[in-house]
């Protein structure tokens, strides 16, 4: 099977330092430490380089052993140093522990790592090119159209019409939302019939909190008043 050697890696701004990197189906989250005044929920993006430095390395000792059918096993610890002016890691050291190699094989073992597809990056360094486009309104959180910020949806259970028109108002919010996929909906539908086997009439608002980065879900609903009988004049015996 032919594979695509090309590669798309797109990174979503989710407010600070906080960025989502996506790759394929993966999604990664990348941050600042709190010393560099960040909020520390994932690696920095020097700490991604030197991970995936390492992970090619051990990627490539884990191969070299299969091939040559020895144990599997293989753990990288990577140790880098880091320049401010300007910021880059000057120096990095990769020490790979086998569980089991005969001694004459280390050195075939370690002319095989220097050449793992991250190092040959750094020895021949692609091309670089950077272009600024204007982002599209709403393609940027922040700058999302005010009708993406918030919704209100009626639920009737029973009523097929409704039912779809609530399914086909939920999912273009959801589409209209800069980082939509990221909630996953079901439990939801799944309180709502449960709760509209017993409150056939629902109101459902949706609201977007960046900061917590959440959806808030509410549900309003009338509640019948219950009418009690009017005691008449009591009547005394003769």
């Amino acid at each position: 099977m032919e594979h695509d050697r090309n590669g798309v890696v797109r990174l979503s701004w989710r407010g600070g330092d906080r960025f989502d990197l996506a790759v394929r189906r993966h999604v990664v989250r990348v941050d600042q430490t709190s010393d560099f005044r960040g909020s520390d929920t994932g690696p920095t993006p020097v700490e991604l380089f030197v991970g995936s430095l390492a992970a090619s390395v051990a990627q490539c000792a884990e191969r070299y052993l299969h091939r040559c059918q020895l144990p599997a096993g293989v753990s990288v610890t990577a140790r880098y140093d880091l320049d401010v002016r300007p910021e880059h890691a000057s120096r990095v050291e990769l020490v790979v522990e086998v569980p089991d190699i005969p001694h004459g094989l280390r050195e075939s073992l370690a002319n095989a790592l220097d050449h793992s597809t991250v190092t040959a990056f750094l020895r021949v360094p692609p091309e670089v090119g950077v272009r600024v486009h204007e982002a599209e309104p709403g393609s940027v959180p922040g700058c999302v159209p005010e009708r993406a910020r918030g919704t209100a949806l009626r639920y009737v259970r029973g009523d097929e019409r409704l039912r779809r028109e609530f399914d086909n108002l939920l999912a273009r919010f959801l589409r209209e939302q800069p980082d939509h996929g990221r909630w996953d909906v079901t439990p939801l539908v799944e309180a709502l019939d449960r709760l509209g086997r017993q409150i056939p009439r629902l109101l459902v608002r949706l609201s977007r909190h960046p900061p917590e980065e959440a959806l808030r879900v509410s549900v309003e609903f009338d509640l019948p008043v219950i009418h009690t009988p009017v005691p008449g004049p009591s009547a005394h015996p003769r």
